[in-house]
C-alpha cells in the first residue's frame, strides 16, 4: 500500500510542482508524516517505548521550525483519530509534558536567536504576517482567506485524476467503518478530512 501510496503522489502535478519549488511546504510535508507515523508506532506499541512519542514531538518541532504552528496539524490529526476510536486516554502515552517541552526547544531553538538579530521587524514580517495574520485572516491578511470550496478545488484540480478515487473510498469506508475492514483506512480517512 506504500508504494501505491507514493507512486499516486509522484504521478499527481501539485505534489510535483512543489516538490520542484523552494519552498518549505514539502519539508513540512515530510515532519507532519513523520509525526504521524512515529505516533501510528507509538499506538502499536501501546506507549511502552518513549522513544517513539519523543520521535513524534521532534518531528513536530522540527515541522514548526520549518513551516511555524501550522505542524501542528499533525497532532490534531492525532487526536482526531484517538478521539474517532475513542482512545483520547492514550494521549497520556504521548508524554505530553515532556514531549511539548521538546517541541518547544526544537521550535524555539532557531526562532529565539532570529528573534534576537531581527528584532521587531522580524516579529512583525514573520511572527504576526507570516504566521498569527496567515492562521487567523486577520491584519495583513483580512480579506485575503480563501472560501472552503476553494481548497477542495485546488485538491481537485491538482490531484486528478486520482482525487477522483477519493469519494468512492470515503463511501467503503463509511459502510464498513463499524466492522475489522474499515479500521485501516480510519487514519487516512482522519488526516485527509482534518487537513482539508
Amino acid at each position: 500500500m506504500a508504494w501505491l501510496s507514493g507512486l499516486i503522489l509522484l504521478c499527481s502535478s501539485q505534489f510535483v510542482h512543489l516538490t520542484a519549488l523552494a519552498r518549505t511546504d514539502m519539508m513540512l510535508c515530510l515532519f507532519i508524516t513523520l509525526a504521524i507515523y512515529f505516533f501510528l508506532l507509538a499506538h502499536q506499541d501501546e506507549g511502552r517505548k518513549a522513544r517513539y512519542p519523543f520521535l513524534m514531538w521532534s518531528a513536530l518541532g522540527l515541522g514548526t521550525l520549518t513551516k511555524g504552528p501550522v505542524a501542528l496539524l499533525g497532532l490534531l490529526v492525532v487526536l482526531a483519530f484517538l478521539a474517532c476510536r475513542r482512545e483520547l486516554g492514550f494521549v497520556k502515552r504521548l508524554r505530553v509534558g515532556w514531549g511539548a517541552l521538546l517541541w518547544l526547544g526544537i521550535a524555539l531553538a532557531w526562532f529565539l536567536p532570529a528573534l534576537a538579530v531581527g528584532g521587531r521587524e522580524f516579529y512583525r514580517i514573520v511572527v504576526l504576517n507570516e504566521m498569527a495574520h496567515r492562521v487567523l485572516a486577520s491584519g495583513s491578511r483580512v480579506g485575503k482567506g480563501k472560501p472552503v470550496y476553494y481548497l477542495v478545488g485546488h485538491f481537485v484540480s491538482g490531484f486528478l485524476p486520482w482525487c477522483l478515487l477519493v469519494p468512492p473510498a470515503l463511501a467503503a469506508f463509511w459502510r464498513s467503518r463499524r466492522d475489522a475492514s474499515g479500521r485501516p483506512m480510519l487514519l487516512p480517512v482522519v488526516w485527509l478530512l482534518t487537513v482539508l
